[in-house]
C-alpha cells in the first residue's frame, strides 16, 4: 500500500513538472519570437530601401515558427489539466 500512494505521489509530482516545463518553454519560445520584432522591422525597412527579400522572410520565418512553438507548447500544458 506504501508503494502504491508513493508510486501515485510521484506521479502527480512529475506531471506538475512537466506542466511547468511546457510553460516555461512556451514563455521562452513567445519571447523569443517577441525579440524578433524589431529585427523583422529592421529588415523590411533595409527591403524597402533596396535590399533583398530574403531577409525579412527569414526573420518572419523565425518569428512564427518561434510563436507558433511557445502557443503550442501553452497547448500541450492546458490539455495536461
Amino acid at each position: 500500500m506504501f508503494f502504491r500512494h508513493a508510486f501515485g505521489w510521484l506521479r502527480q509530482v512529475g506531471k506538475a513538472v512537466h506542466q511547468v516545463w511546457l510553460e516555461s518553454t512556451g514563455a521562452l519560445f513567445l519571447g523569443m519570437g517577441a525579440l524578433a520584432i524589431p529585427a523583422a522591422l529592421k529588415e523590411w525597412h533595409a527591403y524597402q530601401r533596396g535590399g533583398s527579400l530574403w531577409r525579412p522572410l527569414i526573420v518572419a520565418l523565425f518569428m512564427f515558427t518561434t510563436v507558433g512553438f511557445g502557443v503550442g507548447s501553452f497547448l500541450r500544458a492546458r490539455r495536461m489539466r
